[in-house]
């Protein structure tokens, strides 16, 4: 590598209750179950010395690859406008404090984290313990070339944060996190994606030009909201595509309830159509050995 310098709503009117594809089970939404090593091995890994450390500003095309794991971020890392930051299946990248990874805020730069089935990118806490809010933020600003494939995301304040950039998020998992996805004026699609567990809210939508697309994915037991729309303030009302997802339940009051728009606010004018939602658990396999993630197409 280089060196561092330095949904009773629009939802309903579809009037439907199955994703269509399958009577029982979605059949492309996505199940991934991570697998923890027990707590004595965690701290093992977490306490051994650090292959490669990383801080700083990324000037120029760098890699992130497997031979150098875990690339430890012992203070925030911006890739500057003009060079990619690549990171491998197989990357575990631990944050040990309140540090972030960006793109450059005013530029952008690119960061694509291409891991693969059974081979995810993990980004963690590097003290391996299961709280939110250890470390900052994977943060894409005014990036055109940013994605994610194949990853999971753990501990942060917020996981992935799009802000002006409409980055791809396919096959990746979001848990343990204050917010889990934060679009800021920004549309992406997010598809075959699992967002659990993060306490305020697993996809934040925040100002009109926002409108992600959300299709095949797990979103339940984030105990705020499954998805909340923010600064939707004049009309006329957007609509946030969310069908074919599956909520933690096929009732529709229950979906509802789980998310925030319009009809709790009406100063929003912002509305998710969840219809066509999976009316079932989707086939769940989970991986042994480590942090990893396993997808079912």
């Amino acid at each position: 590598m280089s060196e561092p310098d330095g949904t009773r709503r629009s939802g309903l009117r579809g009037g439907t209750q199955s994703c269509g594809r399958c009577a029982c089970v979605c059949g492309r939404a996505v199940w991934l179950c991570a697998v923890w090593l027990c707590a004595a091995g965690l701290f093992a890994l977490s306490g051994r010395a650090y292959a490669d450390e990383v801080f700083g500003g990324i000037v120029a095309d760098t890699t992130w690859t497997r031979a150098g794991n875990p690339w430890t971020v012992t203070g925030n890392v911006t890739v500057k406008s003009g060079a990619t930051l690549t990171i491998e299946s197989g990357v575990e990248v631990l944050f040990n404090d309140n540090w972030y990874l960006w793109t450059d805020a005013t530029t952008g730069g690119t960061i694509i984290v291409e891991g693969a089935m059974g081979d995810s990118v993990v980004f963690r806490a590097a003290s391996g313990l299961p709280d939110e809010r250890q470390w900052r933020e994977i943060g894409i600003f005014n990036s055109t070339g940013t994605s994610f494939s194949y990853c999971v995301v753990m501990h942060a304040k917020t996981g992935i944060k799009l802000d002006g950039s409409d980055s791809p998020i396919t096959h990746c998992a979001l848990r343990h996190c204050q917010t889990g996805i934060w679009c800021r004026r920004a549309s992406p699609s997010i598809e075959s994606s699992w967002i659990t567990d993060c306490s305020f809210t697993g996809i934040l939508c925040e100002m009109r030009s926002s409108s992600p697309v959300i299709h095949d994915c797990n979103l339940y037991d984030n105990p705020g909201h499954n998805v909340r729309l923010r600064s939707y303030r004049d009309p006329p009302m957007v609509t946030i595509d969310a069908e074919e997802n599956w909520w933690g339940t096929a009732d529709p009051v229950e979906i509802e309830a789980s998310i925030f728009d319009h009809d709790d606010d009406t100063d929003i004018y912002g509305t998710v159509d969840y219809s066509n939602w999976c009316p079932g658990t989707p086939v769940e396999e989970c991986s042994w050995g480590h942090i990893k993630a396993l997808f079912r197409h």
